[in-house]
């Protein structure tokens, strides 16, 4: 078992790079394992996202086993590793993870975060859908390191200064900025009776 963050990113972004160089040249680790090692700890496990155009090629060579239609899971070199065929452009899937804290990548040479992560103060996590098991046990683990926001009125929700607009399985987006919490509460209450 792996005891140490960056043995374990090492053989990550091997294995990284061996998806990217046999198989989509785009794929990412996004999620839960960039957000543990921004934190200086161990990921659970390791969510790698390609495009499902390359899901054909992966299944021939494969030995991870299949989960559902367009998930394999299994270990690889001592990681446990789930790879998902999604859609779009790996690197989108963040913007669609809640909580924010979880909204990060790293595509084999940098690690990114979304506008949103971006945006907030590095003490803030936004949680939406707040009830969920997986957002209760994620915002119970980093509690301690940070501020959790709930939207004012979902999906709109006030960061200090900003309004921000996330619907859900959506990306987030800035709506406003410097405005006072006032005008804000008043910009959200007239955005949702349209």
């Amino acid at each position: 078992m792996l005891k140490n963050f960056k043995t374990q990113q090492k053989l990550a972004h091997n294995l990284l790079m061996d998806m990217k160089n046999n198989f989509d040249p785009s794929a990412v680790i996004a999620g839960g394992a960039p957000r543990n090692w921004d934190h200086n700890i161990l990921a659970n496990d390791i969510d790698i996202f390609m495009n499902e155009s390359y899901l054909e090629k992966f299944q021939k060579d494969t030995k991870l086993s299949l989960v559902d239609n367009n998930r394999y899971s299994g270990k690889i070199e001592s990681l446990d590793v789930d790879v998902t065929f999604v859609n779009r452009n790996p690197i989108k899937v963040i913007d669609y993870f809640t909580p924010s804290i979880s909204q990060i990548y790293y595509d084999g040479v940098n690690t990114i975060k979304s506008e949103l992560k971006e945006s907030l103060d590095e003490k803030m996590c936004i949680a939406v859908n707040g009830q969920d098991d997986y957002n209760r046990k994620i915002v119970n683990r980093f509690a301690s390191d940070y501020k959790i926001i709930f939207p004012y009125t979902t999906p709109y929700f006030i960061i200090e200064t900003e309004v921000w607009h996330w619907p859900q399985g959506d990306k987030a987006t800035l709506i406003a900025s410097n405005i006072s919490e006032n005008d804000a509460k008043d910009l959200i209450h007239s955005l949702r009776r349209k």
